[in-house]
Protein backbone atom coordinates (compact mmCIF):
# COMPACT_ATOMS: atom_id res chain seq x y z
CA UNK A 1 0.00 0.00 0.00
CA UNK A 2 1.45 3.64 -1.35
CA UNK A 3 0.51 7.05 1.08
CA UNK A 4 -0.02 10.36 -0.86
CA UNK A 5 3.10 12.25 -0.44
CA UNK A 6 3.11 15.83 0.92
CA UNK A 7 4.07 17.43 -2.31
CA UNK A 8 3.25 16.55 -5.82
CA UNK A 9 3.85 12.72 -6.81
CA UNK A 10 5.60 11.76 -9.84
CA UNK A 11 2.86 11.02 -11.56
CA UNK A 12 1.67 14.75 -11.44
CA UNK A 13 2.58 16.94 -14.25
CA UNK A 14 3.77 20.09 -13.26
CA UNK A 15 1.51 22.36 -14.41
CA UNK A 16 -1.52 21.42 -13.72
CA UNK A 17 -0.72 20.98 -9.56
CA UNK A 18 0.06 24.21 -7.36
CA UNK A 19 -0.31 24.78 -3.80
CA UNK A 20 -2.99 27.68 -2.06
CA UNK A 21 -1.66 28.70 1.48
CA UNK A 22 -4.32 29.87 3.92
CA UNK A 23 -4.02 32.56 5.98
CA UNK A 24 -6.83 31.00 8.72
CA UNK A 25 -7.85 27.31 9.10
CA UNK A 26 -11.16 28.26 7.41
CA UNK A 27 -11.11 27.65 3.63
CA UNK A 28 -13.28 30.76 2.02
CA UNK A 29 -12.75 31.29 -1.78
CA UNK A 30 -15.02 34.11 -1.71
CA UNK A 31 -12.78 36.31 0.63
CA UNK A 32 -9.08 37.97 0.40
CA UNK A 33 -6.65 37.06 0.47
CA UNK A 34 -7.68 33.28 -0.45
CA UNK A 35 -9.74 35.02 -3.20
CA UNK A 36 -7.41 36.80 -5.16
CA UNK A 37 -4.39 33.86 -4.42
CA UNK A 38 -6.72 31.48 -6.75
CA UNK A 39 -7.51 34.00 -9.22
CA UNK A 40 -4.50 34.51 -10.02
CA UNK A 41 -2.78 31.13 -9.81
CA UNK A 42 -5.79 30.59 -12.19
CA UNK A 43 -5.26 33.87 -14.39
CA UNK A 44 -9.00 34.40 -14.10
CA UNK A 45 -8.55 38.48 -13.98
CA UNK A 46 -9.35 40.89 -11.25
CA UNK A 47 -13.19 40.86 -12.86
CA UNK A 48 -13.92 37.34 -11.74
CA UNK A 49 -16.25 36.33 -9.81
CA UNK A 50 -16.65 33.47 -7.09
CA UNK A 51 -19.87 32.49 -5.61
CA UNK A 52 -20.96 29.70 -3.54
CA UNK A 53 -22.81 26.20 -5.61
CA UNK A 54 -25.89 26.18 -4.12
CA UNK A 55 -28.13 23.38 -4.04
CA UNK A 56 -25.23 21.10 -4.60
CA UNK A 57 -24.92 18.51 -1.16
CA UNK A 58 -23.91 15.27 -0.60
CA UNK A 59 -21.00 12.73 -1.39
CA UNK A 60 -17.21 13.49 -0.22
CA UNK A 61 -17.11 17.63 -0.62
CA UNK A 62 -16.11 19.88 1.58
CA UNK A 63 -17.36 22.52 -0.47
CA UNK A 64 -18.15 23.69 -4.01
CA UNK A 65 -17.82 26.81 -5.67
CA UNK A 66 -18.41 28.11 -8.97
CA UNK A 67 -16.19 31.01 -10.62
CA UNK A 68 -17.01 32.92 -13.69
CA UNK A 69 -14.86 34.96 -15.71
CA UNK A 70 -13.42 34.20 -19.62
CA UNK A 71 -14.72 31.26 -19.14
CA UNK A 72 -17.00 29.43 -15.90
CA UNK A 73 -15.64 26.66 -13.48
CA UNK A 74 -16.12 24.94 -10.80
CA UNK A 75 -13.81 24.29 -7.66
CA UNK A 76 -14.61 21.61 -5.54
CA UNK A 77 -12.62 21.10 -2.08
CA UNK A 78 -12.22 17.37 -1.16
CA UNK A 79 -10.60 16.57 2.26
CA UNK A 80 -6.80 15.16 2.44
CA UNK A 81 -6.31 12.40 4.70
CA UNK A 82 -2.52 11.62 4.34
CA UNK A 83 -3.21 8.09 5.59
CA UNK A 84 -5.51 7.12 2.89
CA UNK A 85 -3.94 4.74 -0.05
CA UNK A 86 -3.32 7.09 -2.65
CA UNK A 87 -5.97 5.20 -5.13
CA UNK A 88 -8.47 6.97 -2.49
CA UNK A 89 -7.18 10.32 -2.87
CA UNK A 90 -9.29 12.26 -6.15
CA UNK A 91 -6.15 14.42 -6.71
CA UNK A 92 -4.18 11.22 -7.15
CA UNK A 93 -6.49 9.84 -9.49
CA UNK A 94 -6.96 12.68 -11.91
CA UNK A 95 -2.58 12.67 -11.96
CA UNK A 96 -2.89 9.16 -13.03
CA UNK A 97 -5.69 9.48 -15.84
CA UNK A 98 -3.52 12.73 -17.17
CA UNK A 99 -0.34 10.66 -17.49
CA UNK A 100 -2.01 7.48 -18.94
CA UNK A 101 -3.84 9.63 -21.03
CA UNK A 102 -2.09 12.92 -22.18
CA UNK A 103 -5.03 14.33 -24.09
CA UNK A 104 -8.01 14.01 -21.73
CA UNK A 105 -8.61 17.32 -20.68
CA UNK A 106 -8.69 18.42 -24.08
CA UNK A 107 -11.87 15.97 -24.28
CA UNK A 108 -15.01 18.31 -24.84
CA UNK A 109 -17.15 15.17 -23.85
CA UNK A 110 -15.29 14.81 -20.48
CA UNK A 111 -14.83 17.73 -17.52
CA UNK A 112 -11.66 17.19 -16.21
CA UNK A 113 -9.63 19.27 -14.03
CA UNK A 114 -7.47 22.17 -15.47
CA UNK A 115 -5.92 22.75 -12.36
CA UNK A 116 -5.64 21.06 -9.02
CA UNK A 117 -4.42 23.02 -5.96
CA UNK A 118 -3.21 21.16 -2.32
CA UNK A 119 -4.50 23.66 0.17
CA UNK A 120 -2.23 24.17 2.94
CA UNK A 121 -3.27 25.30 6.56
CA UNK A 122 -0.98 28.11 7.95
CA UNK A 123 1.43 25.67 9.49
CA UNK A 124 2.17 24.24 5.86
CA UNK A 125 0.13 20.74 6.77
CA UNK A 126 -1.97 20.03 3.42
CA UNK A 127 -5.24 19.46 5.09
CA UNK A 128 -7.71 19.40 1.49
CA UNK A 129 -7.06 19.36 -2.21
CA UNK A 130 -9.16 21.97 -4.98
CA UNK A 131 -10.12 20.41 -7.66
Amino acid sequence: MTRPQEGPVAAEPMDRFGDLRLASYRFDPTQEPLRSQLINQLGAGPSALIEVAKNFVGGVNAGLWLLRAQEEMVLKLVRFDATAPSQLVEASMFAKLAKEFPKIAEDPALAFPTKIFHVRTPNGVRSHDLV
